[in-house]
C-alpha cells in the first residue's frame, strides 16, 4: 500500500505547486485597484516626440539624440521644462475615473472636452497617444481629461496642463543656461565695461595715495642718483 500513499502525496504536491504558481501570477489587490486609474504609462526615456496645443502655445518637440529641439526650426528647447513634462507620464494616474453608461452618458461639452481645451500627443516606442484636457473640476487643483479613442473621462492633477500651457518663449532654451565658464558675448562684455573699471586700474595702489605720503617718504625719491 506504500505505493498508493506515495502517489497520493505526489499528486497533492503537484496540485499545491500549481496553485501557488497560479496565485503568484495573479496581480496584487493594490495593482487591481490602481490599474483602472492608470491613464498612460510611458517611461520618460522612451518618449521621443511631443505635440502640444493649448490656449497659449502650439508647438512640436523632437528628441534629437539626448537633446530636445523645437520643430521644424530645430531650435534648442528648454530641457528643464521638457524633462518635467515627460516624467509626469511614467505613469500618469487619475484620482477618479468616470465611465459612461447608456443610462448616464457623460456630458463632454460641460467638462470642456467637446471640443477639448487643449491636447498633448506623446510618441513613445513608435506609438502616439493623445491626452485631451478639459475644464477644471469643482476643485481647482483638478482637471477633466480624456485619452483619444477611449470612452472614460479622468480626473487628473491640474499641474500637467499648467506645465504645458506656457508661452512659446518658455519652451526655448534660455541663454542664461549657458555654462558659467563660457566667455560672455559682446553685449555682456559691453555691459561689464560700463559697470566696472578695467582690471589694470586696480593693480597696485592708486597714484593719489602715493602723493599723499609724508615728506620723509618722498625725499629719497627727489634726491639725485
Amino acid at each position: 500500500m506504500r505505493w498508493k500513499t506515495t502517489l497520493a502525496l505526489l499528486v497533492a504536491t503537484v496540485v499545491v505547486g500549481a496553485y501557488v504558481a497560479y496565485d503568484i501570477r495573479q496581480p496584487s489587490k493594490e495593482w487591481q485597484e490602481e490599474r483602472p486609474r492608470q491613464i498612460l504609462d510611458l517611461p520618460a526615456e522612451t518618449i521621443t516626440q511631443l505635440a502640444i496645443e493649448t490656449p497659449q502655445v502650439k508647438i512640436a518637440l523632437i528628441k534629437d539624440g539626448g537633446s530636445w529641439v523645437i520643430a521644424p526650426q530645430h531650435l534648442r528647447a528648454n530641457a528643464n521644462l521638457i524633462t518635467r513634462i515627460v516624467y509626469l507620464f511614467g505613469p500618469l494616474m487619475a484620482s477618479r475615473v468616470l465611465a459612461p453608461t447608456p443610462e448616464h452618458p457623460l456630458d463632454l461639452a460641460a467638462m470642456g472636452l467637446a471640443p477639448a481645451v487643449g491636447r498633448i500627443t506623446v510618441s513613445a516606442n513608435g506609438l502616439a497617444s493623445t491626452l485631451q484636457f478639459g475644464n477644471p473640476t469643482p476643485l481647482p487643483s483638478k482637471r477633466y481629461a480624456k485619452v483619444a479613442g477611449r470612452p472614460e473621462v479622468f480626473v487628473i492633477p491640474a499641474r500637467l496642463f499648467d506645465l504645458v500651457n506656457q508661452p512659446l518663449e518658455r519652451y526655448r532654451d534660455s541663454p542664461s543656461a549657458a555654462p558659467a565658464n563660457e566667455a560672455p558675448g559682446a553685449e555682456d562684455a559691453l555691459q561689464d565695461g560700463q559697470m566696472r573699471q578695467p582690471r589694470q586700474e586696480y593693480q597696485g595702489p592708486p597714484e593719489p595715495i602715493v602723493t599723499e605720503r609724508t615728506p620723509r617718504q618722498e625725499l629719497p625719491r627727489q634726491q639725485p642718483k
